[in-house]
């Protein structure tokens, strides 16, 4: 709504239209698939490149972002929890590359291997250590409501499947062992 508000302000009526009609089809598409225990790969994905396009747009392009889903797999076939990668992109975004100076990149890559699903999200932010440093140096006390309501929908999803989808998060490092982003695995039991 800032970045609206902004583009009003600026009187640069093509971009406040652009980006409410983006952020328009976000609302509504968290909206359908929020009361759904489970959505197709296709529509979950629909809704993050939505995402990552908006916040593209408000940080002025400072990031580019690459999906990869193995030809084996059918977006439409496969479903999972809705609103299960986003959070972990959205911290990618606001406490990796946000910080950086440089360009960022998200790399998003989505296979199959045996009856799971296998989602990695990997950031070139960074690192969580150095983010976790700067939120408490500007005494930020925000608490994150989407790894919560992850931590939830992975619960119910394994309530459903008997099987628990698990989350695995590790830091990246460059080569002289310099914080260089975060990697997030997370396998979905399908």
């Amino acid at each position: 709504m800032n970045s609206i508000n902004s583009y009003i302000l600026e009187n640069d009526k093509k971009k406040a239209s652009d980006y409410l009609t983006k952020f328009s089809r976000l609302i509504r598409l968290i909206l359908e698939n929020s009361n759904k225990q489970k959505i197709n790969l296709a529509d979950e994905l629909a809704m993050l490149e939505t995402y990552m396009q908006l916040e593209q747009n408000r940080l002025d392009n400072k990031f580019d972002y690459y999906i990869k889903i193995d030809a084996s797999i059918k977006t439409i076939a496969f479903e999972i929890p809705p609103l299960i990668l986003q959070p972990f992109i959205e911290n990618a975004i606001w406490h990796g590359i946000v910080h950086k100076t440089e360009r960022g990149k998200i790399n998003i890559s989505i296979k199959k291997e045996s009856n799971n699903l296998i989602c990695i999200i990997d950031d070139n932010g960074i690192g969580r250590t150095k983010a976790a440093l700067l939120k408490e140096q500007q005494m930020i006390k925000h608490q994150s409501m989407g790894m919560k309501v992850t931590e939830d929908r992975l619960k119910i999803l394994h309530e459903l499947n008997m099987q628990r989808p698990s989350v695995t998060i590790a830091d990246l490092f460059d080569e002289s062992h310099q914080p260089s982003g975060t990697h997030v695995e997370i396998i979905i039991p399908v």
